[in-house]
């Protein structure tokens, strides 16, 4: 089991999946040109940007915890095997 994303300026993907399986697929409005232009006035966002930033990622990507593979445990288990 494998999770791979792929952060570009305007989203974030990940696909989960195995082999030549695909699980699941993932599209979050998140990346870093849409971050910087949508949530910071400024290259120098502030400490309240930055904080709404982070509440913003953490809603955005929510669906990621629901589902039935989670990045983070995969991420764990991979280590695992080392």
């Amino acid at each position: 089991m494998i999770a791979v994303s792929d952060i570009g300026g305007g989203s974030v993907q990940v696909v989960i999946g195995k082999d030549k399986s695909i699980y699941e697929t993932h599209f979050f409005k998140t990346g870093t040109y849409f971050m910087q232009e949508n949530l910071s006035k400024t290259h120098y966002p502030t400490r309240k940007e930055l904080e709404d930033a982070k509440a913003y990622v953490k809603s955005e990507m929510s669906s990621l915890a629901k589902n039935k593979y989670k990045p983070y445990e995969l991420a764990k288990s991979i280590q695992n095997e080392k």
